[in-house]
């Protein structure tokens, strides 16, 4: 028998609709109205506005004509890749003055210089709108901080007739030597402003903040520390060290989870970077530089020791024997192909001959540790 469909039907509903692409709006008839809801269309969601905040200028500045300025910010749009751009407005005029635009705000650096050689003479506000295409643009004002706060001004006079503040100067002079540390090791980061004038100081008209940082590289213009990346890490910052101080000095507790070793037992280069917030970033490096290592354990190699490696530490037979009065050696004694030493106990007391002093052969192996470290 042929089969055929057959189709019932017992109410008749009418449903009429736009695109699923663009907002649903419906009519349903089904003897009874229904009950109204909202739908969600295009920048009527979950998406969240853009926030766009200014950490520089935190003051009023003036420039002559040809002198730059710094503007530092943060931003956050966890939705969209927003779009900033930064103006000045004339306070006299409501005149704007487009100063950069298309910043992308992720992963942009947050920081920005601004020539000022074709801004008009004038007092201004600086503002900055971001807008990540979805919701309203966002304007912000750079203003003061405090319990009255104020739109920070720019004013920009004739060339030559503005001031600018004086950079800041700083230098390390610790750790002086290298150190390899692990877990829960301290050292000292010092510095000085200067370290051919004992009467410097880091800043002479302006507080700075300090940035403690291991650097990968020991290039420091190809990063920046108010937004890290992976070629650095952040091990201190100082917001408010006043400038007129003449040294630093920092206890660094060493944390594996934030500063694990490197991969082949490359070193961390300590460095300083100091900014007042106006003028550009200035960085200097210790003399020393930081290995960070893990305790050893099984088979060592000795070509690891100090980079990869914790030291390994040397007992004699006899307390008070002074071990490690002398070390020598460098030549393979048992021609193995590996180079072997010797250490020296002072008084040593060999098959108790009172204490005339003993040697000890360390001596090299060549192979390979198995997984229990044998």
């Amino acid at each position: 028998m042929k089969q055929r469909s057959v189709w019932k039907l017992g109410l008749c509903c009418i449903v009429a609709g736009t695109s699923l692409m663009a907002v649903t709006i419906g009519a349903v008839s089904c003897g009874t109205a229904p009950t109204p809801f909202l739908v969600q269309g295009p920048g009527t969601g979950e998406n969240s506005p853009p926030v766009l905040t200014f950490s520089e200028p935190a003051a009023n500045v003036t420039r002559g004509q040809g002198d730059p300025f710094l503007i530092e910010w943060t931003d956050r749009d966890p939705d969209d890749d927003a779009t900033i751009s930064f103006s000045l407005l004339n306070v006299d005029t409501n005149e704007t003055v487009l100063l950069i635009s298309q910043i992308s705000e992720n992963p942009d650096p947050d920081s920005r210089t601004v020539d000022t050689s074709l801004i008009p003479i004038g007092l201004y506000n600086i503002f900055g709108v971001i807008s990540d295409g979805v919701n309203a643009p966002v304007t912000e004002f750079a203003i003061t901080a405090g319990t009255n706060p104020q739109r920070i001004t720019i004013r920009i006079v004739g060339e030559g007739e503005g001031s600018l503040t004086e950079p800041p100067s700083v230098a390390v002079t610790g750790p002086p030597f290298d150190l390899s540390v692990t877990q829960d090791d301290t050292f000292f980061v010092a510095g000085v402003p200067d370290l051919s004038d004992p009467n410097a100081v880091f800043d002479r008209d302006s507080d700075v903040t300090v940035f403690v940082v291991f650097d990968f590289d020991q290039i420091p213009d190809n990063d920046d520390p108010a937004n890290p990346d992976p070629s650095l890490i952040i091990v201190d910052s100082i917001q408010t060290l006043t400038g007129g101080q003449t040294t630093f000095d920092r206890e660094i507790r060493v944390d594996l989870a934030t500063t694990p070793p490197r991969a082949n037992g490359e070193p961390y280069f300590i460095r300083l970077t100091m900014t007042d917030g106006v003028n550009p970033p200035v960085h200097a490096y210790a003399p020393g530089r930081i290995n960070i290592v893990q305790l050893a354990s099984g088979m060592v190699d000795l070509a690891e020791i100090g980079s990869r490696t914790s030291g390994a530490r040397i007992y004699g037979f006899n307390p008070g024997a002074n071990l490690g009065s002398k070390i020598g050696g460098g030549s393979d004694f048992d021609a193995d192909g590996v180079d072997d030493f010797l250490i020296v106990a002072q008084f040593g007391n060999p098959q108790n001959a009172g204490n005339v002093g003993e040697a000890y052969l360390i001596y090299g192996q060549i192979g390979t540790a198995d997984e229990n470290g044998n």
